[in-house]
C-alpha cells in the first residue's frame, strides 16, 4: 500500500496513474485531515498500514512562503516531525520531494548530491530544515532534489509560463540557467525508485538544463503549435542583477542527474517533450 498526501496538487494527479497498475493507492488531501495533525496521521497509518508515504503536501510559491513563513515552514517542514516518528512506528518507507534550490544562489558548477547545501529563501530554507529532520530521524527514506517544477503553480517557471500564456508584455532575467523537470520525470522517478527500493537523496531533472529566456523562447513555440494559437508577448531581456525577483533564486542551477543514471534509472524526458506533455495536459 503507498499512501500519498496532496491529492489536489497536479503532480498527484500525474503520479497515480503510475502507481495504480502495480500498487494499492490511498491519497489524501486537506478535507480530509492535515499533515500537520499528529492525531490524524496516526489514525491514518493504522488504518491505510503503507508500506510507503509519499509526501506531496507543501508550498512552492515562492512569494507566498516570503510572506506566510510561519506557514511555509509548519507544511514544507515542521510537519516532518510527526510524519517521520509515524514512519519510523510503522517501518514505513518516505518519500520526500525536496528541491535543487539547496545548492545555493552562486554555484555555477553541475550540482551533485554531496555538494554542500545552504539555504537563501524562506521556501529553501524550509525544504532544508526537511531533509535535516528526515536524516536526524533515522528512518529510510528518498529524497528527492528536484530541478525547476515549471508545472506546479508558484514556481518561477511556472510564473514565467503564465505570463506567456496572457500573452502580455514579460520581462525575463538574462543568463540565467534553469534545470526544468516535467511532473512524468518526477512520477517516473519515483515508480524506479519503489520498484528497486531506493533510498537516500537522488537529484531529479530533465537531461539538459537551459537559458530561460530559450525556455520561454521554446515553451511559447510548443504552445502555439499544440494550441493553434497565435500568441505573441514581447519577451525583454532584463539583466540578471537588476531583474527584480520576488525571492533569492539561483542564477546557475544545473542539476548532474548521473547518480539517478548510475542507479539504472534512464530520464525519459528532454525539456521539450516535458513541455509538451504539460501543455497537453492543461
Amino acid at each position: 500500500m503507498i499512501l500519498i498526501s496532496g491529492s489536489d496538487s497536479y503532480l498527484t494527479s500525474r503520479l497515480i496513474p503510475y502507481l495504480r497498475n502495480s500498487f494499492q493507492v490511498y491519497a489524501f488531501d486537506d478535507s480530509q485531515g492535515s499533515i500537520m495533525d499528529e492525531k490524524f496521521i496516526k489514525n491514518l497509518f493504522l488504518s491505510v498500514k503503507p508500506k510507503y508515504f509519499i509526501n506531496l503536501k507543501e508550498k512552492t510559491d515562492i512569494i507566498d512562503c516570503e510572506f506566510q513563513k510561519e506557514n511555509c515552514y509548519n507544511i514544507n517542514a515542521l510537519a516532518l516531525k510527526n510524519i517521520s516518528k509515524t514512519c519510523k512506528d510503522s517501518s514505513t518507507v518516505l518519500i520526500q520531494l525536496s528541491s535543487s534550490y539547496l545548492y545555493g544562489i552562486d554555484n555555477k558548477n553541475m550540482l551533485t548530491e554531496d555538494m554542500d547545501i545552504s539555504a537563501y529563501s524562506v521556501y529553501a530554507d524550509s525544504k532544508l530544515l526537511a531533509e535535516k529532520i528526515i536524516q536526524e530521524s533515522g528512518i529510510k527514506h528518498l529524497s528527492v532534489r528536484s530541478g525547476e517544477r515549471f508545472f506546479e503553480n508558484g514556481t518561477f517557471l511556472n510564473k514565467i509560463a503564465g505570463q506567456l500564456i496572457s500573452n502580455s508584455e514579460i520581462c525575463i532575467p538574462d543568463n540565467m540557467i534553469t534545470s526544468p523537470v516535467s511532473s512524468s520525470e518526477i512520477c517516473s522517478f519515483i515508480k524506479f525508485s519503489i520498484d528497486n527500493s531506493l533510498s537516500g537523496i537522488y537529484n531529479c531533472s530533465c537531461t539538459d538544463y537551459i537559458s530561460v529566456y530559450d525556455f520561454s523562447v521554446h515553451f511559447l513555440d510548443i504552445y502555439n503549435n499544440i494550441k493553434k494559437s497565435g500568441l505573441k508577448p514581447e519577451l525583454k531581456k532584463v539583466d540578471f542583477d537588476e531583474y527584480l525577483f520576488p525571492a533569492d533564486v539561483p542564477q546557475c542551477n544545473r542539476l548532474s542527474v548521473a547518480k539517478l543514471k548510475a542507479s539504472g534509472y534512464t530520464p525519459e524526458n528532454d525539456i521539450f517533450s516535458g513541455i509538451e506533455n504539460y501543455i497537453n495536459s492543461i
